[in-house]
């Protein structure tokens, strides 16, 4: 499964990140191999993970939204949306813990409280971006 998430990012990649980036384009995404880093940790070695990831670009800034696994399977649930695949709440606690590491492991990489009121949420994250972009 993580090959194919793997070869679905390469085309994803050479599709529309690199040419966007080549145009001077800022991208952003909601998921990238942060993701399959987390998710894929629950079945699979984090190195082999990285190593099957490493020919994409690296972001040059991570949000990492930080909320308790049983607030998000009640969001989810509010939603009116059916639990999927991942989203139980013993994996959801594995996937929390990596992405923490993950966030130790990596610069501009950030951790932000995601049980926040959205104000605040938004407020962190554009003081963050401020802070990277205004040096530029």
């Amino acid at each position: 499964l993580q090959e194919l998430f793997a070869q679905d990012r390469a085309g994803h990649v050479a599709k529309l990140l690199k040419p966007s980036l080549s145009k001077g384009k800022i991208v952003v995404s909601d998921r990238y191999f942060f993701s399959s880093f987390a998710y894929g940790s629950l079945d699979c070695e984090l190195k082999w993970l990285f190593e099957i990831n490493k020919s994409f670009p690296a972001p040059d800034l991570t949000f990492i939204l930080k909320v308790r696994p049983e607030i998000c399977l009640a969001r989810i649930k509010q939603r009116g949306k059916e639990i999927q695949l991942f989203e139980e709440e013993e994996k959801l606690h594995k996937v929390s813990e990596t992405y923490t590491k993950l966030a130790e492991m990596f610069p501009n990489v950030y951790l932000i409280d995601g049980e926040a009121d959205v104000k605040q949420v938004f407020e962190t994250i554009r003081q963050i971006v401020d802070n990277v972009i205004s040096p530029l």
